[in-house]
Protein backbone atom coordinates (compact mmCIF):
# COMPACT_ATOMS: atom_id res chain seq x y z
CA UNK A 1 0.00 0.00 0.00
CA UNK A 2 1.62 3.44 -1.37
CA UNK A 3 0.56 6.44 0.93
CA UNK A 4 1.34 10.15 -0.27
CA UNK A 5 2.74 12.61 2.13
CA UNK A 6 2.20 16.51 1.41
CA UNK A 7 3.58 19.07 3.68
CA UNK A 8 5.14 22.68 3.26
CA UNK A 9 7.23 22.18 6.16
CA UNK A 10 9.14 19.55 7.97
CA UNK A 11 10.03 19.88 11.55
CA UNK A 12 12.09 17.75 14.22
CA UNK A 13 10.43 16.80 17.45
CA UNK A 14 12.96 16.98 20.04
CA UNK A 15 15.36 19.39 17.56
CA UNK A 16 13.72 21.79 15.45
CA UNK A 17 16.73 21.35 12.93
CA UNK A 18 16.88 17.77 12.85
CA UNK A 19 15.29 14.83 11.10
CA UNK A 20 16.20 11.45 11.26
CA UNK A 21 15.92 9.12 8.07
CA UNK A 22 15.94 5.41 8.56
CA UNK A 23 18.33 3.57 5.95
CA UNK A 24 18.12 0.70 3.95
CA UNK A 25 17.45 -2.25 5.53
CA UNK A 26 16.37 -0.69 8.72
CA UNK A 27 19.47 -0.75 10.59
CA UNK A 28 20.88 2.82 10.68
CA UNK A 29 19.57 6.32 10.70
CA UNK A 30 20.96 9.45 8.63
CA UNK A 31 20.14 12.81 9.34
CA UNK A 32 18.29 14.62 6.79
CA UNK A 33 19.59 17.94 6.60
CA UNK A 34 23.43 16.54 7.08
CA UNK A 35 22.55 14.89 3.29
CA UNK A 36 21.63 17.77 1.55
CA UNK A 37 23.37 19.38 -0.98
CA UNK A 38 23.83 23.38 0.63
CA UNK A 39 25.07 25.44 -2.42
CA UNK A 40 24.89 24.62 -5.99
CA UNK A 41 26.09 26.14 -9.19
CA UNK A 42 26.95 25.79 -12.70
CA UNK A 43 28.73 28.41 -14.82
CA UNK A 44 29.51 28.99 -18.15
CA UNK A 45 33.22 30.36 -18.08
CA UNK A 46 33.90 31.23 -21.77
CA UNK A 47 33.22 34.91 -23.18
CA UNK A 48 31.66 36.82 -20.56
CA UNK A 49 31.07 34.14 -17.05
CA UNK A 50 27.40 33.49 -16.77
CA UNK A 51 25.63 31.26 -13.97
CA UNK A 52 23.15 28.80 -15.74
CA UNK A 53 21.90 27.52 -12.60
CA UNK A 54 22.27 27.91 -9.34
CA UNK A 55 20.69 27.23 -5.75
CA UNK A 56 22.27 29.25 -2.58
CA UNK A 57 24.28 31.58 -4.66
CA UNK A 58 24.26 35.06 -4.97
CA UNK A 59 26.74 36.63 -7.13
CA UNK A 60 28.91 34.71 -9.47
CA UNK A 61 33.12 37.04 -9.86
CA UNK A 62 34.61 36.10 -12.93
CA UNK A 63 38.36 36.07 -11.08
CA UNK A 64 40.91 35.13 -13.83
CA UNK A 65 41.11 33.34 -16.87
CA UNK A 66 39.11 29.46 -16.68
CA UNK A 67 38.38 30.85 -12.42
CA UNK A 68 35.33 31.36 -10.71
CA UNK A 69 33.77 32.14 -7.31
CA UNK A 70 30.53 31.40 -6.58
CA UNK A 71 29.13 33.60 -2.87
CA UNK A 72 26.52 32.27 -0.99
CA UNK A 73 23.34 33.39 -0.32
CA UNK A 74 23.35 31.94 2.79
CA UNK A 75 27.01 31.57 4.53
CA UNK A 76 28.02 28.26 5.61
CA UNK A 77 28.98 27.24 8.87
CA UNK A 78 32.82 27.11 8.72
CA UNK A 79 34.75 26.81 5.45
CA UNK A 80 35.58 23.27 5.97
CA UNK A 81 32.88 22.28 4.01
CA UNK A 82 32.38 19.21 1.62
CA UNK A 83 32.32 20.15 -2.15
CA UNK A 84 32.62 18.47 -5.34
CA UNK A 85 33.16 19.63 -8.87
CA UNK A 86 32.89 18.94 -12.07
CA UNK A 87 33.20 20.08 -15.69
CA UNK A 88 31.61 18.97 -19.16
CA UNK A 89 34.24 18.46 -21.74
CA UNK A 90 34.91 21.63 -24.24
CA UNK A 91 36.65 19.75 -27.21
CA UNK A 92 40.07 21.08 -25.92
CA UNK A 93 43.04 21.20 -27.95
CA UNK A 94 44.27 20.59 -24.44
CA UNK A 95 42.65 17.21 -23.70
CA UNK A 96 40.16 16.72 -21.73
CA UNK A 97 39.28 19.19 -18.66
CA UNK A 98 39.15 19.30 -15.02
CA UNK A 99 37.81 21.64 -12.21
CA UNK A 100 40.01 21.94 -8.74
CA UNK A 101 40.44 24.15 -5.79
CA UNK A 102 43.22 26.93 -6.29
CA UNK A 103 44.75 27.52 -2.79
CA UNK A 104 45.66 31.21 -3.25
CA UNK A 105 41.60 31.63 -3.49
CA UNK A 106 40.87 29.09 -0.52
CA UNK A 107 37.43 28.71 0.15
CA UNK A 108 35.53 30.71 2.92
CA UNK A 109 32.41 30.44 5.02
CA UNK A 110 30.48 32.58 2.07
CA UNK A 111 32.35 31.55 -0.83
CA UNK A 112 33.91 28.69 -3.01
CA UNK A 113 36.25 28.96 -5.81
CA UNK A 114 37.19 26.76 -8.54
CA UNK A 115 39.61 27.05 -11.73
CA UNK A 116 39.70 24.80 -15.10
CA UNK A 117 42.35 23.01 -17.40
CA UNK A 118 43.37 20.92 -19.92
CA UNK A 119 44.75 17.71 -18.17
CA UNK A 120 48.35 19.06 -19.23
CA UNK A 121 47.49 21.77 -17.19
CA UNK A 122 46.94 24.83 -19.32
CA UNK A 123 43.90 26.87 -17.76
CA UNK A 124 41.45 27.43 -20.24
CA UNK A 125 37.76 28.23 -19.35
CA UNK A 126 34.64 25.76 -19.71
CA UNK A 127 31.03 25.53 -20.87
CA UNK A 128 29.70 23.83 -18.12
CA UNK A 129 31.61 24.17 -14.47
CA UNK A 130 29.45 22.95 -12.14
CA UNK A 131 30.41 23.07 -8.26
CA UNK A 132 28.08 21.79 -5.02
CA UNK A 133 28.21 22.14 -1.49
CA UNK A 134 27.63 20.05 1.25
CA UNK A 135 27.77 20.75 5.41
CA UNK A 136 26.39 23.19 8.08
CA UNK A 137 24.94 26.41 7.55
CA UNK A 138 25.92 29.29 9.85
Amino acid sequence: MSSILKVNTLTGVSTAGSIAVTGEGNSTTTNLQQGLAKATGNVNQTSTQAILTSFNVSTLTDVAVSESKLTFTNNMGDADFSYAFGTRENNSANGEQYLTTKSANANTTSTVSAHSAGFNATLEDVASASMTVFGDLA
